[in-house]
């Protein structure tokens, strides 16, 4: 069996999502193939994983920003066996320049979540739901490509669904690990007198740019709000709640396996064209977070808090289609294409 190499980065500049999906495709291969993988990561990293414990896995941080030549001679002295190892790169940064000097030295794979990129590795996974409809047809056929959901790295004990509830009396409001514009807080003030008799569960990251802001608010007002900041489970809040309001990310997906009726909005751009598929596919209800859309979405919270059978429909649409997870598959089909 060959090393497996992971290229991703986590904390404030890059988010969790990255690490998330490729810890759970580690530790699969783990489990199925006892395999130990490395997670090579920018220095800056590195607080996210302290008091942590990943067994399966071996840390390399790299000084500089990475992905570039200091970065891959550092690789050069980490790769101990003749056969050649297996790279999966989980990034947005430009790197069609750093693929070039090194796909002499790995079987290279890329995870791509914009429409798509052009990049010269040996097999390219996009694992949205819609990944399907994107341009990857555009591109030459010297590489395998897997796209969908199908492929999805969400942990298996998120697919154990239970029953909509006929009273909202819990509800989440998760939006992503940075929120750079606290609409965590934008959300509350304009919406919060519709959750006065509802007990709140708000989830935030380690780059929330203001923990106090929303600690007042919740004090001033009385909410019956409980505050995770980086929880180590969000499995263990999402499992409870009647209804989710999400930024339109990983998170996602995670809310979608449990069947969680959910709200969802678009806290950056690249976010939006999922956002609208899923509305379109009947999987969420969409609101846009800005003082125009207030009346529009204060009037559909009300209808997806008091209609059971919305509700209901939402949750049986996302258990339709999301079954079980794709890690088994996924991790099947890579070294599958690595032997090949």
């Amino acid at each position: 069996m060959p090393e497996i190499f992971f290229r991703l980065d986590a904390g404030p500049k890059y988010g969790l999502g990255h690490f998330a999906r490729c810890y759970n495709l580690a530790k699969t291969f783990n489990t199925k193939n006892n395999l130990k993988c490395y997670f090579i990561c920018a220095k800056k990293s590195k607080n996210f994983f302290l008091n942590k414990n990943y067994n399966f896995i071996k840390f390399i941080f790299i000084p500089s920003k990475g992905f570039n030549s200091a970065e891959i001679n550092i690789l050069k002295k980490k790769i101990k066996n003749k056969k050649k190892p297996i790279l999966i790169i989980d990034s947005k940064e430009k790197i069609k320049n750093y693929l070039n000097e090194i796909k002499d030295l790995f079987f290279l794979v890329c995870f791509d979540d914009e429409d798509f990129r052009d990049l010269k590795c040996n097999l390219i996974i996009n694992n949205n739901i819609n990944a399907n409809n994107f341009s990857y047809s555009k591109l030459s056929n010297n590489r395998q490509i897997l796209t969908g959901h199908k492929y999805n790295l969400i942990p298996s004990l998120f697919f154990k669904k239970k029953k909509v509830k006929k009273k909202v009396k819990k509800i989440v409001i998760s939006f992503g690990g940075e929120d750079p514009k606290n609409h965590t807080l934008f959300f509350l003030k304009n919406y919060y007198k519709l959750f006065k008799n509802i007990n709140i569960s708000i989830i935030l990251g380690p780059a929330h740019p203001d923990l106090n802001s929303i600690k007042f608010f919740l004090k001033l007002n009385k909410l019956k709000a409980k505050l995770f900041v980086n929880p180590k489970s969000i499995y263990d809040i999402f499992k409870n709640v009647d209804l989710a309001i999400s930024a339109c990310g990983t998170t996602i997906y995670e809310l979608a396996a449990l069947g969680k009726p959910i709200v969802a909005a678009a806290v950056e751009k690249h976010q939006l064209k999922l956002l609208n598929y899923l509305k379109k596919n009947k999987y969420i209800e969409k609101i846009i977070l800005n003082t125009k859309n207030y009346s529009k979405n204060l009037f559909l919270l009300k209808k997806i808090i008091d209609n059971y059978n919305y509700r209901k429909k939402i949750s049986d649409n996302l258990s339709r289609k999301f079954t079980c997870s794709g890690a088994n598959v996924l991790s099947s089909k890579i070294l599958y294409y690595y032997e090949k």
